[in-house]
């Protein structure tokens, strides 16, 4: 049953070659951006989790005024150690 069903496949493959072309393309594309937007998503869904309450962690943001833009960077500034 599955030879006959490979047999069709390689026969309407080699007849229509550009129709076979863009329906594999179109499927590994497919496949490829399906992957990509799940490991994305894993990814930024991972952080913090090994906490025991992860909703209740926080981000400090220093902002700075420089030339009249204020602008937001991650962190801290490092303590100043001049006496």
């Amino acid at each position: 049953m599955f030879k006959n069903y490979f047999k069709t496949t390689l026969r309407t493959l080699s007849k229509n070659k550009t129709y076979a072309l863009i329906n594999i393309s179109g499927l590994a594309l497919g496949i490829v951006c399906a992957l990509a937007i799940f490991l994305i998503i894993r990814l930024q869904t991972s952080f913090d989790t090994y906490h025991d309450d992860p909703q209740n962690i926080y981000r400090i943001v220093r902002a700075e005024n420089e030339f009249g833009e204020i602008k937001h960077s991650p962190g801290i500034p490092y303590p100043n150690l001049k006496p």
